[in-house]
């Protein structure tokens, strides 16, 4: 089984992505986003209970009680709209260096592995927790310390995704079970991490007019859908999005999915092209502080500098940033970094160690170059 799903690679892919064609098509999907207003936890002289730990839009969305009615609710003992958390253990145990569920023990969870790997994977397993608050917690502020930890550490961070649904958790449990791994068009398994923003945001909107899909993921029966809704970070938290399926009265879960080298080849490309954003407003920041660095970099340009790094094979997120902040460097002092291209494709070095080498040679440059313009 492959581990990890490509939409984790940053390969030129460019040729193979292919957007679906969404004229003259009705869109079964409700996208929106919406900006979040950050909270100032941080400067709080609250006891740590009662500091703010989510905005009230997010708060809103994410957990205003509703009761449903028959045309709503499926497979419910009760009526009343339930919050998830599908959590990435292996992301939280990168930002935390351990992984403990202790305080979310009296909530209700579930791991999405099943036998031999949810021992051997524990650490790095998706986990199905219940975060549903009730009306008199909402009021009272009674608010249980994980989910304070939930919003305040993990948000932002692609820790998880968040799902609206009338049915219990071990119904939306063995739901989600299905799409842990998938088969692509050539019968490789594919460990797949939808429940990584990063992820959900580019493949939910693929299939914004594909039926079967979303029939499959809401779990659409009789014209009932078993997940009301998909919440997710965007902008690295500075903003949601919020899914929804809509237009679905005719739609049936019944047919299996995999994936297809053409949605593979659309998320690898949307992957790429956020990334190129970041970079570019990483750059933009780091480099504003720089005193000597008075004109604004053209994104053009830095777009450009990614698409070469790969062609340099570097291929990790630091590496291409390092190489783009060295050619920025370089473009203002006007200095030609060819030759030290050629001679680091030619060492075995690991992409981030050639891109670090990259950047400690030409500040030497820069060094010796100012020392040469104090002189004269």
């Amino acid at each position: 089984m492959k581990q990890g799903c490509s939409t984790y690679l940053i390969n030129d892919i460019s040729n193979t992505a292919v957007s679906q064609d969404s004229d003259n098509q009705t869109a079964m999907l409700s996208i929106e986003t919406q900006a979040l207003s950050p909270i100032a936890v941080e400067e709080s002289k609250a006891p740590s209970w009662d500091r703010p730990w989510i905005g009230p839009l997010l708060k809103d969305t994410l957990f205003t009680v509703s009761s449903g009615d028959e045309s709503t609710i499926h497979q419910s003992p009760n009526h009343q709209l339930k919050t998830y958390l599908l959590l990435d253990a292996a992301q939280v145990s990168a930002l935390e260096g351990v992984f403990s569920l202790a305080k979310a023990e009296d909530l209700g969870v579930l791991c999405l592995l099943g036998g031999e790997a949810r021992k051997d994977l524990k650490d790095y397993a998706p986990y199905l927790i219940n975060l549903t608050l009730s009306q008199q917690q909402l009021e009272e502020g009674d608010i249980p310390s994980f989910h304070r930890d939930v919003f305040i550490r993990y948000w932002g961070k692609h820790c998880g995704i968040f799902l609206h649904s009338y049915a219990d958790l071990n119904t939306v449990a063995r739901h989600c079970k299905k799409f842990i791994k998938l088969k692509d068009e050539q019968d490789q398994w594919f460990f797949f991490r939808f429940y990584d923003p990063r992820v959900a945001q580019d493949y939910f909107r693929w299939m914004e007019n594909d039926g079967v899909r979303i029939a499959k993921w809401f779990g659409i029966k009789q014209g009932k859908p078993l997940i009301q809704s998909l919440i997710f970070e965007a902008d690295a938290g500075q903003s949601f999005t919020r899914i929804e399926a809509k237009n679905y009265e005719q739609l049936n879960d019944h047919s299996p999915i995999g994936l297809t080298k053409v949605e593979l080849g659309w998320m690898q490309q949307s992957r790429w092209q956020r990334t190129k954003k970041a970079i570019y407003q990483s750059l933009q920041q780091e480099l504003s502080e720089e005193p000597f660095l008075q004109s604004k970099l053209e994104r053009q340009l830095v777009g450009g500098w990614c698409e070469e790094a790969l062609r340099h094979d570097y291929t990790t997120e630091r590496a291409i940033y390092d190489y783009a902040y060295s050619h920025a460097l370089a473009h203002h002092f006007e200095l030609d970094l060819a030759e030290v291209n050629d001679y680091l494709a030619a060492k075995d070095d690991s992409d981030v160690e050639k891109a670090k080498e990259l950047q400690q040679i030409l500040l030497n440059a820069i060094n010796t170059y100012r020392m040469n313009q104090q002189e004269e």
